[in-house]
């Protein structure tokens, strides 16, 4: 935390936080959490060349209930999460609902389909 400056900017020794540095401060750790989970997630599975994280991503474009397998790599999986929105809140805020148990209802498809290609025009510029 020292080193991302979360207790600089918002530690207050001796105060009591006040509502507006509480809201900031557990924005900031929300994202922060996603993306060490996808980074998290990208290790775990090992490295995967870009371009076979990119045509799992196009085929998750085409046919979005592939989510279901338990076969899509875990960095495919985590960056269709990481932006999937269900309408103006922030890309990843229901992730939950692609990464998800299997006793819950499957997510919009074409929120899923739209993540995936929000995920490939990501990936050039990371790679």
């Amino acid at each position: 935390m020292e080193r991302s400056g979360f207790n600089r900017e918002f530690a207050n020794p001796g105060d009591v936080p006040n509502i507006n540095a509480e809201t900031e401060g557990t924005a900031f750790i929300l994202e922060l959490t996603g993306i060490l989970s996808q980074a998290a997630a990208i290790m775990d599975a090992g490295y995967k060349p870009t371009n076979k994280v990119i045509a799992t991503l196009k085929a998750i474009k085409k046919e979005p209930s592939l989510i279901l397998s338990g076969g899509v790599e875990s960095e495919a999986l985590a960056m269709v999460a990481s932006n999937y929105q269900r309408d103006d809140e922030k890309p990843g805020t229901f992730r939950f609902d692609v990464d998800r148990s299997d006793d819950e209802p499957f997510p919009d498809s074409q929120l899923v389909s739209e993540a995936a290609s929000v995920a490939i025009d990501k990936l050039p510029a990371m790679a």
